[in-house]
């Protein structure tokens, strides 16, 4: 019988989730091998965004871009942004490197977090049953949170438009704050209730 997936209810749409992944049915390396080609796209996309061939020179490319759109918003004393003083080179999240390596760091160790668990998780008995659950939550969350991070931040440091700009940095901000704080923060705290609450039980 086919499991339906529930788009309102988060605890269901989780349980069916994790049901489709644990069943018979599931392909774990082909599933595994479009996170690996997503997470390699990612790491990847300041060369594709820049069409360059090396970070280095991608760098470059978004430094003269963020520049080109900072002197409008920055410079201009029309812009409601308008702050003489401000220096792009006192702001480390406007520049490519070293961002995109940290974030990018982060979606391969949580990629790899997810793999650990999706074969090797320890939570492979009835009564661990919901260990197992909520375990694989916190960890596909956490990689596609850092997924998202990397690939929202080029908005600070790789576009010209201001209004490409403000949006994937609204974006950033919300993936950032909402997913990879936050939301993995009440997952793993969920986890580790639920494993006190085995272990008491």
């Amino acid at each position: 019988m086919p499991v339906t997936v529930p788009t309102c209810n988060l605890p269901a749409f989780e349980m069916a989730c994790c049901l489709i992944v644990r069943s018979e049915t599931f392909y774990p390396k082909t599933f595994l091998a479009c996170q690996a080609v997503a997470t390699v796209s990612v790491i990847l996309l300041p060369l594709f965004v820049t069409n360059t061939a090396s970070y280095g020179a991608a760098g470059k490319v978004c430094y003269d871009r963020t520049f080109a759109w900072s002197n409008v918003t920055y410079f201009d004393v029309d812009s409601q942004w308008y702050g003489p003083e401000w220096d792009m080179d006192d702001n480390a999240d406007r520049a490519l490197l070293p961002i995109h390596i940290f974030n990018s760091i982060s979606t391969v160790m949580s990629l790899f977090g997810f793999w650990v668990w999706l074969f090797f998780s320890p939570h492979n008995s009835d009564v661990a049953r919901a260990l197992d659950r909520t375990l694989g939550s916190y960890f596909a969350l956490q990689w596609l949170a850092n997924f998202l991070v990397a690939a929202t931040a080029l908005g600070q440091n790789c576009v010209q438009s201001e209004t490409a700009n403000t949006v994937l940095f609204f974006m950033n901000t919300l993936v950032s704050g909402g997913l990879s704080v936050i939301g993995t923060n009440i997952l793993c705290h969920r986890y580790l209730v639920e494993k006190a609450r085995v272990v008491i039980g």
